[in-house]
């Protein structure tokens, strides 16, 4: 799938008017910029792939929504405790 996500995107790249915007200043020496992709086989586009992804997650729950006696980061406006016009309002927060 990402193959086919970068093949596409590729093609984008080598259609005007973006193509005469998208400028190889550095030559295809530069592999840092990945100009020379459009000329990759499926194969070689495989293995940039798998050689520069990664994984990544974002953790969660790590500021808990309780009372601050029974051990919890912020109440239930999200406000932390302790710390005067701070709230944690994203994933890192779950009532528990």
């Amino acid at each position: 799938m990402l193959v086919r996500g970068i093949k596409a995107l590729l093609r984008v790249t080598q259609t005007e008017p973006l193509a005469s915007k998208v400028v190889d200043m550095s030559g295809d020496s530069d592999p840092t910029l990945d100009h020379h992709l459009y000329k990759a086989t499926s194969a070689e586009i495989e293995q940039y792939v798998r050689q520069r992804t990664g994984t990544l997650y974002h953790p969660t729950s790590t500021a808990r929504m309780a009372r601050r006696e029974d051990g919890g980061v912020v109440d239930e406006e999200l406000k932390v405790y302790g710390v005067r016009g701070l709230r944690v309002v994203d994933a890192s927060v779950f009532p528990t």
